[in-house]
């Protein structure tokens, strides 16, 4: 039996994801039977299978009405201002989750910048940021799927050295394959290095051409922009 949770068709660019006995079903979902999937039946959930179309978009290839919805589904699942997302944040790329419909139901992007552990070099390093699903969609491995989705562009495109975020959930990321970074962190900027405050968060994602020799206990820098720092 397959394990219940997301799968990714890398042929259609779509993910299966699993969702709770009583969730309304889309046209695209189908409903396995409890005889094909008795584990399921024993643990008191009937799979849903709903498949979510993945895209991956740079930002300046979405229009205003497509950036609308993005911040407009951010705003929406952190109860925030998000207004500032693609001024604050030039050169993101997003991967964007829609149902069969056509509806935006989680987003995640990143953006380049240069994380340096102590004793390497600055790592080219792609930094996610606003990981949103809808809140009537949440729970249901939306976030999920599109941070595999994420980590498979990463893949692919081998230039990228580190992947790195200031989780909101560090256990969620954890599950992930996400590392606590647990040295002290700190803002290079007009050739000093600010030291962070000790409560902020930062986790990696160890990538193919992350250095085999990083280690998650000393200092690690980035470059000080404008907004959050971290």
């Amino acid at each position: 039996m397959p394990p219940i949770g997301p799968y990714w068709h890398p042929r259609d660019n779509t993910i299966s994801l699993c969702r709770e006995p009583g969730d309304q079903a889309s046209v695209r979902e189908r409903v396995p039977s409890a005889d094909r999937y008795p584990d399921a039946a024993r643990r008191g959930r009937c799979c849903i299978m709903m498949s979510v179309q993945l895209e991956v978009v740079a930002a300046d290839a979405l229009d205003h009405g497509a950036r609308r919805e993005i911040i407009g589904l951010c705003e929406l699942a952190y109860g925030e201002d998000f207004s500032w997302l693609f001024d604050d944040l030039p050169g993101s790329v997003h991967v964007l989750a829609r149902n069969g419909r056509g509806v935006l139901v989680a987003h995640a992007e990143w953006v380049t910048r240069w994380l340096q552990p102590a004793g390497h070099p600055r790592l080219r390093t792609a930094y996610v940021e606003a990981v949103a699903t809808a809140p009537e969609h949440q729970k249901k491995g939306l976030a999920t799927a599109v941070l595999h989705g994420l980590r498979e562009v990463l893949v692919e495109q081998s230039t990228w050295e580190l992947g790195a975020l200031s989780p909101s959930a560090p256990a969620f990321y954890a599950r992930l394959g996400w590392e606590l970074w647990r040295g002290p962190l700190g803002i290079r900027r007009d050739g000093c290095i600010d030291a962070t405050s000790a409560d902020a968060q930062v986790m990696i994602l160890r990538l193919p051409r992350t250095p085999s020799a990083l280690v998650t206990t000393s200092l690690l820098t980035a470059e000080w922009r404008r907004g959050e720092v971290w």
